[in-house]
């Protein structure tokens, strides 16, 4: 197990700052994508949507000790 403090280290590292953000503007991409295509093919829009949501769940991860 990390400490609090490597975990705060991590979370403002560089590296894990691009990381997100680029989580971020797939989630764009994703909105994007369907906005043009929406309706094209069905089943390319749910796996766009299960994408995004995906994407999301990257983003809403907590880590145990986040909170101290």
């Amino acid at each position: 197990m990390i400490s609090y403090q490597d975990f705060l280290n991590w979370k403002s590292d560089p590296v894990t700052k691009k990381f997100f953000e680029d989580v971020e503007d797939k989630i764009e991409q994703c909105k994007q994508l369907l906005v043009e295509d929406a309706g094209k093919d069905p089943e390319s829009d749910r796996y766009m949507c299960g994408m995004a949501r995906a994407y999301y769940n990257i983003l809403a991860t907590e880590f145990d000790g986040e909170e101290e």
